[in-house]
């Protein structure tokens, strides 16, 4: 269905092209599926990239894991610069995602990707990677990859149909020049974005009036006092590094008097706010994993809920709980499997977002309480620096690679409580930079989608001429 939907868009768009339209295949050296041995987080062997690596907008390696293998197997899977990689599985926004691989050093990559070489005589990567990530490339991809069991697939045959136009090599480089412009606008707008959530933190560090100790690496070892451990009945390296404890003390040691968490707001049991997506009643909306969408500052984007239909599996009880989150509500994400799938990020329910939801398990909602003593927005701009400089950290526990919070560690956590007018001075002016924030990240998003757009009219006329196919 979604074959037949697409094609004719994609042959009327592909019609009206400049220069002659040729298939992946007739400039293709080596189109290859990736390895398919267990990687390790251990740094043994070569670095190996893996699906979650290769984003929207480029590369994430922040998450890297290593692979052993023998001489021959590793010149059969080794990536060389200028190699483009596929995306051949994951969910409809990047399957089929492509990147040229740059990176120096020695690496291979996954069996969940593909890796294309091409006769750069005919045809520049970076040129080619453009513009099937134009929304011409896109329709050709999302027209060739299939749906299964949630996922999207694309398979090597599929991808030697895909169509490019082919210019000289001399005005694909131009092309290319021009995108570089763009590209580096973009960087800038997003710099001034990232600048301005900077000042976040030593907004609260001054107004709470925290005297912070030297940013210092953990040493790999360190002594602990026995009744310590015996007092809070463990006896892991976070709880108890000297970096946490700091932390802690600084805290306690404010201009401003703290109280536990769990005294400033109302909380549910975690397991009546969550069902699995497997338990779901179609229709029903369902906020996952990933729900908070925001940068390594926490305060960037509003929070984004998503919806999904979702057939149950097992009919476990007849009917399941949902909740209404009211605006200034705050959602934490309490698991998560990794760097990509950060624990402790938070964000608040805005009045626009203010409704009935089926909640998962990886979200946990507070509610302040109605003693009226805290802001929401200075809440959880103190939450956002708590996990910012690491203490979420010592309050997690990892069951097979997935890391949660300690709830009742985490609601134990004390918080400083300034007169309402330090509050709403501090929640204004973080309310003021994530809106001058979400403005320049607008702006980059803005220029990046009109140079793509400009891309692909250059090489396939405008949009607003498209040629109809004849039946």
């Amino acid at each position: 269905m979604n074959y037949n939907l697409l094609t004719h868009e994609v042959e009327g768009r592909l019609a009206g092209a400049r220069f002659p339209v040729v298939p992946i295949s007739s400039f293709e050296l080596i189109l290859q599926y990736g390895c398919s041995e267990r990687a390790t987080e251990q740094p043994v062997g070569v670095r190996i990239l893996r699906m979650n690596n290769l984003q929207v907008e480029g590369w994430d390696l922040r998450e890297v894991k290593y692979i052993d293998l023998d001489d021959e197997q590793r010149g059969r899977w080794r990536l060389e610069p200028g190699d483009i990689v596929f995306n051949r599985t994951n969910s409809k926004e990047l399957v089929g995602k492509c990147e040229v691989f740059e990176e120096e050093g020695e690496w291979v990559f996954a069996s969940y990707l593909m890796r294309l070489r091409v006769d750069r005589a005919q045809i520049d990567p970076a040129f080619l990677t453009a513009f099937l990530n134009t929304r011409a490339g896109r329709n050709q991809i999302d027209r060739e990859s299939r749906q299964i069991i949630g996922m999207s697939n694309i398979n090597a045959q599929e991808i030697r149909t895909l169509r490019v136009p082919l210019p000289k090599p001399s005005y694909q480089q131009e092309l290319l020049d021009s995108l570089d412009r763009v590209r580096e606008e973009r960087k800038m707008l997003l710099a001034k974005a990232d600048s301005i959530l900077q000042g976040v933190d030593p907004l609260l560090i001054e107004s709470l009036g925290f005297v912070m100790p030297p940013t210092v690496q953990n040493p790999k070892c360190w002594g602990v006092r026995l009744g310590e451990t015996l007092q809070e009945r463990r006896l892991d390296p976070h709880r108890f590094s000297p970096t946490t404890s700091k932390l802690r003390k600084v805290i306690d040691r404010g201009r401003f008097k703290t109280q536990p968490l769990q005294r400033l707001v109302e909380h549910p049991v975690s397991g009546d706010w969550g069902v699995g997506p497997e338990e779901l009643v179609a229709d029903t909306e369902y906020v996952n994993c990933l729900v908070i969408r925001a940068t390594e500052f926490d305060t960037a984007d509003r929070l984004i809920l998503e919806s999904h239909r979702v057939r149950f599996r097992y009919l476990q009880r007849s009917s399941y709980e949902t909740r209404s989150l009211r605006a200034s509500d705050i959602v934490l994400e309490k698991s998560g499997g990794g760097p990509l799938q950060p624990v402790g990020r938070v964000a608040l329910i805005e009045p626009d977002q203010a409704k009935t939801y089926t909640l998962s398990f990886s979200n946990f909602v507070m509610r302040l309480r109605a003693t009226d003593r805290v802001i929401p927005a200075y809440l959880c701009a103190f939450l956002g620096f708590v996990n910012r400089c690491g203490l979420t950290e010592s309050m997690q526990a990892q069951t097979n690679g997935i890391r949660n919070l300690k709830m009742d560690e985490y609601l134990s956590q004390p918080i400083p409580v300034p007169p309402k007018a330090v509050q709403k001075e501090i929640s204004d002016e973080v309310t003021l930079r994530r809106k001058q924030a979400a403005a320049f990240r607008k702006s980059a998003d803005a220029v990046w989608a009109e140079a793509k757009r400009d891309f692909e009219d250059k090489l396939l006329g405008g949009s607003d001429n498209t040629r109809r196919v004849r039946r």
